[in-house]
């Protein structure tokens, strides 16, 4: 997200998106730490933080994975599990960790 050029350098054809949930976001200073740490990694193309929700969302490139992107919000003080959506894993729940649908 390095200034404008970052949307144009990511194929957006290999463009992903990413909602990641991190229990430990309680303002907007939070919300900052997270923006400014994910937004630094090449590939990035925007970044969102749900407060409320505790949740954050990254638009990236396929080159960022997502242990790219739990490593620095862990480095940033915020760790964070990946939430895969639209899957129940049995449970009802329209959204759950990413642990929970391994199997």
């Amino acid at each position: 997200m390095k200034g404008n050029t970052m949307t144009e350098t990511v194929d957006r054809q290999a463009e992903r998106a990413t909602t990641l949930s991190a229990p430990d976001i309680t303002c907007g200073g939070c919300a900052n730490a997270i923006r400014r740490a994910v937004a630094a990694l090449d590939g990035v193309v925007d970044v969102s933080v749900d407060v409320a929700a505790k949740t954050v969302r990254v638009r990236h490139g396929a080159a960022v994975g997502e242990t790219n992107l739990l490593d620095t919000l862990d480095r940033a003080g915020f760790p964070a599990s990946v939430i895969q959506e639209g899957r129940d894993c049995g449970t009802g729940d329209a959204i759950r960790s990413y642990t929970c649908c391994q199997a």
